[in-house]
């Protein structure tokens, strides 16, 4: 039986890796360049549609912090009828002074004919900023 797993060298993984780049480049263009017009990114904490709306979504995110994303090689599950499902693990660095925070976050993305349509955005404590004092 032929496995549908492929893990990383696809054209949806190099897509989802597209996306991070252009977040780390700090341009909110370049983020969502790989987005359908019409996607879906959810948060914990929000639900963020359509390629505007992501837009200004991520450009309040890297002026605020300036993270960077780390991500893993992309797992892709292949589906031909639903789109490809992509699975990555990212570690988001956000340097506040002299000090070095890392939290891990999984992400589950749809691509469907070369964009993005869909992603579930998992991560590791809170997103407030700073973080709470332990």
């Amino acid at each position: 039986m032929e496995s549908n797993v492929d893990p990383g060298n696809t054209n949806s993984g190099a897509v989802v890796l597209a996306h991070v780049n252009g977040f780390n480049s700090g341009d909110a263009a370049a983020a969502v360049a790989m987005f359908a017009d019409t996607a879906v990114f959810v948060t914990g904490q929000r639900v963020v549609q359509g390629k505007a709306t992501l837009r200004e979504f991520f450009g309040e995110s890297m002026s605020a912090l300036r993270p960077v994303l780390l991500p893993s090689t992309p797992l892709v599950l292949r589906d031909d009828v639903e789109g490809d499902r992509v699975a990555v693990e990212i570690v988001e660095e956000i340097i506040d002074e002299a000090t070095t925070h890392r939290f891990s976050i999984a992400g589950f993305y749809r691509v469907i004919d070369g964009l993005i349509v869909s992603a579930k955005i998992y991560r590791e404590g809170s997103s407030d900023w700073p973080p709470p004092q332990s």
